[in-house]
């Protein structure tokens, strides 16, 4: 029937996404720079732009977690080269669980209104970064948060994982961040909950800002 033809390309795409997953974790551990300089290097535009162009492309999407940020860079880089396509990977919930939706096509004028959408949530993720951080330090480890995000806006895994590892509490990247998850899991009962805008109504709103809401790998999560 058309619905299983439906879902068994779903699951092919879905096998090819991992599959392309697992070769990008073999090439963080196999390059020269990696895993740390592939984690901490900030990413260059301008060369994501060239080699997109390399490959043949004719549009290209930038999407960061719940910010803005790089966009008026991207831009700059794309004129002329290619179609760039604004946006934002917003967090939201949906029937408790965290999940992704993309805010495409985001016009420029709308870049305060969406992240004044986003920013009381922003602003729960960093308190409860701060309260995991205090739990990990109470447990006899040494971090101290804000050094830990001078050089990183945005999440904490990264920086943490490879704090984790840099200070010996690890052997590897992939152990560190093992470790990490674990400490993080057990702040899970007794840590402030997560606030973000409900999925349905961001839609609603991603739509209202004149952009394009789009499910972020929908077969993940």
């Amino acid at each position: 029937t058309r619905a299983e033809a439906d879902h068994e390309t779903a699951v092919q795409d879905n096998a090819q996404m991992t599959e392309l997953v697992e070769e990008l974790l073999t090439l963080a551990r196999s390059d020269n720079r990696s895993p740390k300089a592939l984690l901490r290097e900030r990413l260059d535009l301008s060369e994501l732009v060239e080699e997109a162009v390399r490959q043949g492309l004719t549009a290209l999407a930038l999407t960061d977690h719940d910010t803005t940020q790089g966009l008026a860079e991207f831009t700059a880089a794309a004129e002329g080269r290619l179609e760039a396509i604004r946006g934002v990977e917003v967090s939201t919930l949906y029937h408790g669980k965290i999940q992704h939706i993309h805010a495409l096509f985001l016009p420029p004028e709308q870049d305060a209104a969406l992240l004044a959408y986003m920013e009381e949530g922003n602003k729960r993720d960093r308190e409860i970064e701060r309260f995991v951080v205090d739990w990990i330090n109470r447990k006899g480890y040494s971090v101290d948060y804000d050094t830990l995000m001078k050089d990183a806006p945005g999440s904490y895994v990264i920086p943490m994982t490879l704090h984790l590892r840099d200070c010996g509490y690890a052997s590897e990247t992939m152990e560190a961040r093992l470790l990490l998850r674990k400490l993080v899991a057990e702040t899970r009962a007794f840590r402030p909950p997560i606030c973000r805008p409900d999925a349905v109504e961001t839609v609603r709103f991603i739509r209202s800002l004149g952009a394009v809401p789009v499910w972020a790998h929908p077969f993940v999560t």
